[in-house]
């Protein structure tokens, strides 16, 4: 199979973006190839080189003669699309993240009458739904597709906004791949992965401090891996109150999908903060993390282990399989 993927995937960072990584890559062996087209979002920061093994086009940005007040996203996406189109076979157009990405590849998939797989998330829907000019074009997207990937959780979203429930297809969220990620040897050092946004709670950065200085493994080094950090509150407290303790703390550029099992699998510590009502899910850092022997520490609850982690893996690979199989 020949997959058009649009969507987040790197070097744009972020969950979502190296859940697709380690798909996609997985995805090959099953014979499912994927040529992906992704851009970066303006504010957002941007790896400087492609950490992929895939076919790929990055669209950066901006342009500088754009027309006034947009960015033209998801028509350069969809460009570039036909663009590929013309030259090489697809068997199916998938789009990953709403906008501009799903409806990107919903008006590809309509021109070139190809087969449409959507993934949505959760953070994405619920910001739609209250959003009167976009949730519209959002329920058109989904009842277009032939399959919508979504988690058993949402299915109460669909039914309370009356969505025909026949192309809802439930999947498992990310596991990552336990021959990929394990413990190497560990040196005493904690690692913070991520971003530090308004999420965070200041009133977390004690907690954390505290867990690692009562460790007496704990070597006082925390790496920290990010988008360059600017003097905005949590991010300066972050590293301040880290410095007062005596930590030694360094800032590292994001670094590509490829490259965590390295940094997790030689950490001794994992610094991961808590997830605020009305997110659905872990970071997957917390579940690589787990794979890799590293200690948690921080405010976030985990439900799994790396026992539950190994064994759900199989079943991660079929439900995104079935996803494909189906259409």
């Amino acid at each position: 199979m020949n997959l058009l993927y649009l969507g987040k995937y790197p070097p744009l960072q972020g969950g979502t973006s190296s859940a697709a990584y380690w798909r996609l890559r997985t995805l090959k062996s099953y014979d499912i190839h994927a040529t992906i087209i992704t851009c970066g979002r303006q504010n957002e920061f941007v790896c400087p080189t492609l950490p992929i093994d895939a076919p790929s086009i990055f669209l950066k940005e901006p342009i500088p003669w754009h027309i006034p007040y947009t960015q033209l996203y998801a028509e350069r996406l969809i460009a570039k699309s036909l663009e590929l189109a013309r030259t090489k076979f697809f068997d199916l157009i998938e789009g990953n993240y709403l906008f501009p990405y799903g409806f990107a590849a919903f008006i590809t998939a309509k021109i070139l009458r190809k087969p449409l797989l959507l993934r949505h998330a959760g953070s994405d829907l619920a910001r739609l739904a209250s959003h009167p000019e976009l949730f519209p074009l959002a329920q058109t997207m989904i009842s277009g597709a032939n399959v919508v990937a979504t988690y058993a959780e949402m299915r109460p979203f669909f039914k309370q906004h009356k969505f025909d429930d026949r192309c809802l297809h439930d999947t498992l969220r990310y596991v990552p791949d336990p021959m990929i990620f394990l413990p190497q040897e560990k040196d005493g050092h904690a690692v913070f992965c991520g971003k530090i946004t308004e999420k965070w709670n200041v009133a977390q950065i004690p907690i954390i401090i505290r867990n690692l200085l009562h460790d007496d493994r704990f070597n006082g080094v925390v790496d920290m891996y990010t988008s360059p950090v600017n003097s905005s509150t949590p991010s300066a407290q972050f590293i301040h109150e880290m410095q007062a303790s005596g930590i030694d703390v360094t800032i590292h550029d994001f670094v590509p999908p490829d490259s965590m099992p390295e940094v997790l699998g030689h950490a001794s510590y994992a610094i991961v903060s808590s997830i605020p009502d009305g997110i659905l899910e872990q970071s997957n850092i917390v579940s690589e993390a787990l794979l890799c022997g590293c200690k948690i520490i921080g405010s976030a609850a985990c439900c799994e282990n790396a026992a539950q982690l190994r064994s759900s893996y199989p079943a991660y690979i079929e439900s995104q399989m079935m996803l494909y199989q189906s259409i």
